[in-house]
């Protein structure tokens, strides 16, 4: 169901729904998504911690999550670094 909400753009119905998931099975596919939908939210603290979790699942990383993690890193940089600033002026 999560990647149901997430392609209708619903992302916190999509980050319930995958959170429901990882409750009853922890999965790799399930972090996975609850990592685009926190990213879809502009939650990047929180998108880390998915796809970290998801990786550690499965180091050899089949889904290139690796690569998604270093986006949400990029961008909770960005996002940290102009939140500084605001309060410098």
């Amino acid at each position: 169901m999560a990647i149901c909400w997430y392609l209708q753009k619903n992302f916190e119905k999509s980050k319930d729904n995958a959170q429901k998931s990882i409750e009853y099975n922890k999965s790799i596919k399930a972090y996975y998504r609850l990592g685009q939908s926190y990213k879809a939210l502009g939650d990047f603290e929180s998108a880390i911690t998915s796809y970290k979790n998801a990786i550690k699942m499965d180091v050899s990383d089949p889904n290139d999550i690796q690569s998604e993690l270093m986006v949400v890193e990029r961008l909770e940089k960005a996002k940290e670094k102009k939140r500084l600033m605001k309060l410098s002026e």
